[in-house]
């Protein structure tokens, strides 16, 4: 603050307005200087909103479905004649009696493994982790190996499904393995006669 005069003051008058001006000047600064520090901290103090931020990645919304990765007959899982897969102890899904020797992909997947003997597969993709456990014996002709992508309806295996009934039960369990991830798994179709590409799961986030 500035003042201005252009006649003689009294003494007493000219140091009064002195007071007052430093006076003045220092209160301003003063509450800058306060001002400043406040905004100063309340930009690197972070809010309770920041704090409690959870900063694991989420699952997009949405459901993925799952197709037949065999020609054959559906079944429920419940009706495989091996507990580990009947009583969901693997996970929850599906099982398809095969009528052909072909295993296809069932949806957009990286192959994450493939067991020594070729007989199973475990799938990942969409956050989903599946596996499909063909059957047991020989004759398995892989089609991909581990790291693979694959998109639905490729060829993963082949099999002599012929030679396999003479020994083994040939009904094929398609498992999410991660069922628990996931708010629901629902098979689509439960009996009769489905082909390669056909919706038999819903996957529901």
């Amino acid at each position: 603050m500035v003042l201005y005069w252009t006649f003689p003051l009294p003494l007493s008058v000219c140091l009064a307005f002195t007071c007052f001006n430093q006076c003045f000047l220092t209160s301003v600064m003063v509450i800058g200087c306060g001002d400043e520090d406040t905004a100063s901290a309340k930009e690197s103090s972070p809010t309770a909103k920041q704090v409690l931020v959870d900063a694991t990645p989420k699952a997009a919304s949405g459901t993925v479905t799952i197709y037949a990765p065999l020609n054959g007959e559906i079944k429920l899982c419940s009706q495989v004649n091996d507990p580990t897969f009947a009583e969901g102890i693997l996970g929850q899904g599906a099982a398809i009696i095969p009528s052909e020797g072909k295993l296809y992909a069932p949806f957009d997947c990286t192959v994450a493994s493939l067991f020594d003997t070729h007989h199973a597969i475990n799938l990942e993709g969409d956050g989903v982790e599946m596996l499909i456990h063909i059957l047991n014996g020989k004759g398995f002709t892989p089609h991909v190996k581990d790291g693979d992508q694959v998109k639905t309806g490729d060829l993963l295996i082949e099999f002599d499904l012929e030679a396999l009934k003479k020994d083994f039960d040939t009904i094929t369990p398609i498992l999410v393995t991660n069922a628990d991830d996931f708010a629901a798994v629902e098979q689509t179709k439960q009996s009769g006669t489905v082909k390669v590409g056909d919706p038999i799961l819903n996957v529901k986030r």
